[in-house]
């Protein structure tokens, strides 16, 4: 007979046998399996065949048994005996036995443990895990069941933290444990680097504009800002509470610059120190924004008319105001029209505010995301109080000439000065640019 008694855990088991008919004369006829003696609560079916099942009840886990089978054959008989136990693997759940380890104190910011665990449960653990509400951070290792990690939650008790130990007959947990958060104060820390260099426009209040120091703030007790060298502008003062500068610069400054350095501490008594400079001025100069037409088309309004040398017969395209002042351009053999407008937008990447024109008191940005939400464009800003923007090649149309800029203003005041070259001449646009979106050309 060829088996493996089973190992079980459910207090029952079952089990095949097979005889072996080897150095029978001629091929069995019958088979016959008993239990002898018999043995309560062990079965037997399929008595008569080659391969028989034995199962087992509770009662009769752990209690051997004698499998006896005979075979026949037309000449003779032959007897084999086995003797076999189902054996129960008795295991039993995890037990919590403590000592409770309350409470368990863990700072903020600070790494906790390793804590271990394993010691308050007696009995084969294979995984430990976390239940309750602990403190977010605070992680168990799932074979070893030591405790680690690092948290940032707010100082306070988390009273019902549990481990629970698991193995294939169930599980075990611990009582509830406290786990109490302590605070750690350290120093504040600065977050944005150095504070932006400030141009404080005269008698124009500043009211809170982009100083305040940014810092991450550990602990609960009060920050307290201070100029800890340098003086600040004449009207301008700083809030120890909340580090805002606010007042409005005054003319006596005019024209001075000065560095300041900030100090910020904490009830810890720690501290840290950002710097910026400032200069007051009567005028800010202008900023704007240029967006290249990233689109060809065209808009055309008014009335067709082929008077004069913009008719279906002029052999060039040619370049003409309208009646708003602004440049349009009319292709060969293309009649113009009588108190409208030719829009066009050309997008020519080879003729950008780079390389195509000369710019007089200003400096261009490439690249740059409109603070106000409008598409990518050129930052343009002006260094003199009279920014200009000039087309270098005055001879050369066609590829060079564009229909429209659109611009917008991010600060400052003032105008600005485009001058768009062509073969027809050259015009110039001098305008106050808004906040919102507009074409010049």
């Amino acid at each position: 007979c060829t088996f493996d008694p089973p190992t079980t855990n459910d207090c029952t088991a079952v089990g095949t046998y097979t005889a072996n008919d080897f150095n029978f004369t001629n091929p069995p006829d019958t088979w016959l399996w008993s239990i002898e003696p018999p043995v309560s609560g062990v079965d037997l079916t399929d008595a008569t065949l080659q391969t028989c099942t034995v199962t087992t009840t509770d009662s009769a886990v752990d209690v051997s048994f004698n499998l006896k089978v005979i075979a026949t054959d037309s000449v003779s008989t032959d007897t084999a005996n086995r003797t076999t136990t189902f054996e129960q693997t008795r295991l039993s759940a995890p037990i919590y036995v403590g000592p409770d380890p309350n409470p368990i104190t863990v700072a903020q910011n600070i790494e906790l443990g390793p804590f271990e665990t394993a010691y308050l449960f007696t009995g084969q653990v294979d995984t430990y895990s976390l239940g309750g509400t602990w403190p977010t951070g605070i992680v168990i290792d799932a074979d070893t069941g030591t405790l680690s990690g690092i948290t940032l939650d707010a100082a306070t008790d988390y009273p019902n933290c549990l481990v629970i130990a698991t193995n294939i007959a169930g599980s075990g947990e611990t009582t509830p444990i406290t786990v109490t958060v302590t605070e750690n104060e350290q120093a504040p820390v600065f977050m944005n680097g150095p504070i932006p260099d400030q141009t404080l426009l005269i008698n124009v209040p500043i009211d809170n504009r982009d100083l305040r120091p940014t810092y991450f703030p550990t602990g609960t007790s009060p920050m307290t800002f201070t100029v800890d060298s340098g003086a600040l502008p004449t009207g301008i003062t700083l809030d120890p509470q909340t580090g805002w500068f606010q007042g409005i610069p005054s003319s006596l400054d005019l024209g001075d610059q000065g560095f300041v350095i900030v100090r910020c501490t904490n009830g810890a008594g720690t501290d840290v120190t950002n710097s910026f400079t400032w200069e007051v001025v009567d005028e800010i100069l202008p900023v704007f924004w240029a967006v290249q037409p990233d689109l060809i088309t065209t808009e055309v309004l008014g009335v067709l008319d082929g008077i004069g040398d913009l008719t279906e017969g002029n052999t060039s395209t040619r370049y003409y105001e309208d009646f708003e002042g602004i440049w349009r351009s009319f292709i060969s053999a293309v009649p113009g029209y009588y108190g409208g407008r030719v829009v066009e937008n050309l997008c020519l990447q080879s003729d950008d505010l780079e390389t195509s024109w000369t710019l007089n008191s200003t400096t261009v940005t490439a690249g740059q995301t409109d603070p106000d939400g409008g598409a990518t464009a050129f930052r343009v800003t002006a260094t003199g109080s009279f920014a200009r923007i000039t087309q270098t090649d005055l001879t050369s149309v066609g590829d060079t000439v564009r229909g429209s800029w659109w611009v917008r203003r991010a600060v400052g005041t003032g105008g600005v000065l485009m001058r768009n070259g062509n073969g027809q001449g050259n015009y110039n646009i001098t305008g106050v640019i808004s906040s919102s979106w507009q074409r010049l050309a």
